[in-house]
């Protein structure tokens, strides 16, 4: 999931207008589940990617990790012909979901990650419902990396990496997203390797 804070006009985010600019072929802007198109926001989907608008923050989603490549370059296209777009904070999301075993690996998966010795004298019976933490950028640009950990069921755990830019002034949104769509990928990989449990 791509999120983008600046400044949008949500109306004219439709997928006739994508359609128009050759950004997504006619059919596949003819089949688009439409939500709601309105000077406030505008929402639609299409069969591999969710779109969200408001005046202040984009929203470009997919559940399908084969289509990372595309999201990127729609966003890309997209905003070489909104170039003027002014785009401050740009957060690039991977999501992780893993079901464990048995209990007992649950139980001490999130133990490891947040123990409950300093809890047990406030809490009876404590337990990792959530965890979010957040580590510096290893390259130059403005920004930070946070992992959010949730529990979504029994047995189930939810991992989600947010790479955070602060896009400088000179900065494009295409060339950002150009460099380190990528980069970005492979380093949450990494991250949520190193996380679970061996």
């Amino acid at each position: 999931m791509v999120v983008l804070v600046g400044k949008f006009n949500p109306q004219i985010f439709q997928p006739s207008w994508f359609a128009r600019h050759n950004l997504i072929p006619g059919p596949e802007a003819d089949a688009a589940q439409l939500t709601v198109v309105h000077p406030e926001i505008s929402d639609f989907s299409l069969d591999w990617c969710h779109l969200n608008v408001s005046p202040e923050r984009l929203t470009l989603d997919s559940q399908r990790p084969e289509r990372y490549p595309p999201l990127f370059d729609l966003l890309i296209s997209t905003f070489n012909l909104l170039s003027h777009t002014p785009i401050t904070q740009v957060g690039l999301n991977k999501v992780y979901e893993f079901k464990f075993s048995n209990m007992k690996e649950w139980h001490a998966y999130g133990h490891k990650l947040a123990p409950k010795e300093p809890w047990a004298k406030a809490l009876t019976d404590p337990g990792m419902a959530a965890l979010q933490m957040r580590g510096s950028r290893t390259d130059d640009k403005k920004g930070f990396i946070t992992v959010d950990i949730r529990t979504t069921a029994t047995q189930q755990m939810r991992i989600n990496v947010n790479d955070h830019f602060e896009l400088g002034e000179s900065e494009t949104i295409s060339e950002l997203l150009e460099k380190n769509s990528k980069r970005t990928i492979e380093q949450s990989d990494r991250i949520v390797k190193e996380l679970l449990p061996s």
